[in-house]
């Protein structure tokens, strides 16, 4: 798992087979960060096979009816924490490794049912991508996307923020 870890800094698409092959793995924590690194890369086989999972699942306003071992080796948790509930949470889960390309930007705005749900999840995405247009959509609600604005439009949307606050 160490190693794996040691992947992200310069992680690129040639690294996906070795990381697919990681996810076979019989430990927890090196299946876990292998998952991990891929769900980073967009155009990976695990990141089609999670937008092939969570964009009907979306735009029907549907959730998962169950976590299945294919969902586990890409990474989902079976077990959520204390509060949430299971499908709820594979819901974010799968949203989060799915490739923010896959999402039109309008859907960020959207209300209605799990708008919370899914805009923390494409803020997490937002995090792992660096999607500078997410970002942007996004921020209000999430200031540590600042983190993901070119220089100049961080400094002065975190200004924006603080004036808000004030």
């Amino acid at each position: 798992a160490a190693f794996l870890e040691e992947l992200a800094h310069g992680l690129g698409p040639d690294d996906e087979p070795f990381l697919e092959a990681a996810l076979d793995d019989r430990r927890k924590p090196v299946r876990r960060a292998a998952a991990d690194l891929l769900w980073s890369l967009p155009d990976s086989r695990l990141a089609a096979r999670m937008a092939e999972r969570s964009v009907p699942l979306v735009h029907a306003g549907a959730l998962p009816e169950a976590c299945d071992k294919d969902m586990e080796r890409d990474g989902i948790e079976r077990t959520p924490p204390r509060g949430i509930g299971a499908r709820q949470f594979w819901l974010a889960q799968l949203v989060e490794a799915t490739p923010l390309t896959a999402w039109p930007l309008e859907l960020a705005a959207r209300k209605g049912e799990w708008r919370n749900l899914l805009r923390a999840a494409w803020a997490r995405a937002t995090l792992r991508q660096r999607s500078v247009e997410w970002a942007r959509a996004l921020l209000g609600e999430t200031p540590e996307l600042l983190a993901v604005l070119p220089k100049a439009e961080r400094e002065r949307a975190a200004g924006s923020l603080e004036e808000a606050l004030a």
